[in-house]
């Protein structure tokens, strides 16, 4: 009987497996000056509006945001990347305070190569998170410029997104700030802070960061990568179900309260 050895690559699909990146990707990858004014904080933030905008200049600035949002919702992913430059960052940080994303962590800090990577990940027949009846709806609103240049804009928005997701519903609201460069005709995407009112949630991917878990996965040569399961859930998950059996063991039942955060510190 012949022995035919083929790779993990072979056996699951190119569409499954994503080779190792062996240089610092995401938002680490651009120059820290392309923050820019997405380092001041959104705690205390209060938007300044530009002198003279002219009517034409806000009507495209506004018809850019709302057809960002109208593509998220409709999961045009490759649409919603080609707005942003090829330099261009989507930025989330974990807390208003936040005024970087290298010494901090955070929700997302991509660049067009991640977000190529979520798409591909979203688009994958086996990712079951998109098998249940999931969608959103984006409302984008108080658009402001604040400061106008050549070839260059810094504009203030307020968002309200709605995920359902099966009977579940869920509710995130924040702020946008884009900062916009021309490219040709066209106005894209250089950086979009987006500061969530609920970005303090247990996120497990940062409390992956934050613990520590990052730092062991991956390749040893490597920046470093997420688990690829959802590592700090599952654990936490799993210290629950142990204290409730010890509970149950007791014979005197009862709530158990399980800090994610405190759970992978453990470990």
């Amino acid at each position: 009987m012949s022995q035919t050895n083929i790779t993990t690559q072979q056996a699951l699909g190119s569409g499954v497996i994503i080779e190792a990146v062996h240089s610092m990707t995401g938002a680490e990858s651009i120059a820290p000056d392309h923050m820019g004014r997405a380092r001041v904080p959104a705690q205390g933030y209060v938007p300044q509006t530009a002198a003279a905008i002219d009517p034409a200049l806000m009507h495209q600035v506004q018809t850019l945001l709302f057809r960002q949002a109208a593509m998220l919702d409709a999961k045009c992913w490759a649409d919603w990347i080609a707005l942003f430059s090829d330099d261009g960052v989507y930025w989330m940080p974990s807390n208003p305070d936040q005024t970087d994303w290298a010494s901090q962590a955070s929700i997302f800090a991509e660049d067009p190569l991640l977000m190529e990577v979520r798409m591909g990940r979203l688009q994958h027949p086996n990712a079951w998170s998109q098998a249940a009846n999931w969608s959103t709806n984006h409302i984008v609103g108080n658009v402001m410029i604040e400061h106008v240049e050549k070839d260059a804009l810094e504009v203030y928005s307020r968002f309200h997104m709605l995920e359902l997701r099966r009977d579940n519903v869920r509710h995130f609201a924040g702020s946008y700030r884009h900062s916009l460069v021309r490219v040709g005709s066209d106005w894209k995407i250089k950086l979009q802070r987006v500061d969530m009112a609920n970005a303090q949630g247990a996120y497990d991917y940062v409390i992956q960061a934050l613990t520590g878990v990052m730092e062991l996965t991956g390749e040893p040569d490597a920046p470093p990568a997420k688990a690829g399961y959802s590592a700090v859930d599952n654990s936490a998950g799993l210290a629950a179900a142990m204290g409730l059996l010890a509970k149950l063991v007791e014979g005197r039942g009862g709530q158990v309260d399980v800090a994610m955060y405190d759970v992978m510190l453990s470990q």
